[in-house]
Formats: C-alpha cells, sequence, structure tokens
C-alpha cells in the first residue's frame, strides 16, 4: 500500500472543503446557541398571536430586509403566529419629491392632499407590501397581503382636523378575515392604508 500526495490543485480543494466544514461548524454552533437562548420565548409565546411593526431602517438596508423576513417565517415554524404592519414614510417621501410634490408635517403627521393619495397607495400597497410577501415566499413562508380597497381590511373615519387633508383614524377591522389567514398557516401583512365608503385614508398618521 501506498500513500498518495495530493497535487497543488488537488490540496487547495481539500483546503477549501475543510474550510467549509469549519465555517458549516461555527454557523450550526451559532445557530444551536440562538435556539437555545431562544427557547424560553419560544414555549412562552407559542400559539400566540404577534403583532409587529415594521418600518424604518430595517425596510431599506437589503440586508435587515432578508434578515427580517426570515425571522419572521422562523417565528411561524416554531408556532407563533406573526402579524406585519408595515410603514413607509421615507419610501413615501422619495417618491413624493420625485414627482416634485410638495408636502409637510403638523406635530408629526404627514399633511395628506388628495394629489398625494395614489402615490402614498401605490408606495405602501404596490411597492413595501408587494416586497415584504416575496421576501417571506422566498424563505418557505406564505404571506398574505392585506392591502386594497377591494380587501377592504381596515376601515376608517376621516380626521376631524381638516388641516391634516386625507389622514384618518382606524374604526374598525376585519378580526374573522385575519384569523382565517392565521390559521389557514398565512403570515398576513398588512398595509397602514384605511378605507371609508368614498375614499381611502391613511390611518397611521406618521406612516413610517
Amino acid at each position: 500500500p501506498h500513500h498518495a500526495i495530493p497535487d497543488a490543485q488537488e490540496s487547495r480543494g481539500l483546503g477549501d472543503v475543510y474550510k467549509r466544514q469549519i465555517k458549516d461548524s461555527k454557523s450550526a454552533e451559532s445557530l444551536a446557541k440562538i435556539l437555545s437562548e431562544a427557547l424560553p420565548y419560544i414555549q412562552k409565546f407559542s400559539g400566540k398571536n404577534i403583532v409587529i411593526k415594521y418600518g424604518g431602517s430595517a425596510m431599506q438596508e437589503n440586508f435587515l430586509r432578508k434578515n427580517f423576513a426570515r425571522d419572521v417565517v422562523l417565528m411561524k415554524t416554531v408556532g407563533i403566529n406573526p402579524v406585519i404592519v408595515h410603514g413607509g414614510g421615507p419610501q413615501i417621501g422619495k417618491e413624493l419629491d420625485k414627482l416634485k410634490l410638495e408636502f409637510s408635517f403638523k406635530n408629526g403627521i404627514r399633511v395628506t392632499t388628495p394629489e398625494m393619495i395614489k402615490v402614498i397607495q401605490k408606495v405602501l400597497d404596490g411597492d413595501i407590501n408587494r416586497d415584504i410577501k416575496n421576501l417571506i415566499d422566498s424563505w418557505g413562508g406564505q404571506g398574505k397581503s392585506l392591502s386594497g380597497k377591494k380587501i377592504n381590511f381596515i376601515k376608517a373615519t376621516k380626521s376631524k382636523n381638516k388641516s391634516l387633508g386625507e389622514v384618518g383614524k382606524i374604526s374598525s377591522i376585519d378580526k374573522a378575515e385575519l384569523m382565517k389567514f392565521l390559521s389557514a398557516d398565512k403570515i398576513p401583512i398588512i398595509s397602514p392604508i384605511g378605507w371609508t365608503c368614498l375614499l381611502y385614508t391613511s390611518p397611521s398618521p406618521r406612516d413610517s
């Protein structure tokens, strides 16, 4: 019997394999540590419905967006029922600037004109909500968009403060519809736009 000495190319190949094994081992150890630390919380919240307010920088950086979606799917996998309510203030601001639609804030609330409503709906319902659903689906979850007038998930009343324009407050949500999707192992993704019988308003005044 003899021991074959690998050539330089084979050595590099073996080295890469060993590096991957070490990396995978460290990743596995890290994951095991995370899960062991999370176990008490998983046990505490298993079977519970958890509302997650999603916004800010976590929505704008790709790395954070992907990690958020992964974590939400993990929550669903271990028996927790996440419900996402997202914002979109910075994205709305950028789109309004792009279209040269001026806007202002009063006490931290965006003054919303009728001209701005279609832009806001496009950003919240069309862009952000769809993006969150696609990210969740990419991790093996089942996202369910709750947005748009057809679904009419959030009912709202227009604010009595006329200086705020088309800003409103939530009057009710379709709880039965929400529970139906949770029971079907869906992850609801709620856009913060409420609807009246005549128009739609933003029930989340800060939309962020």
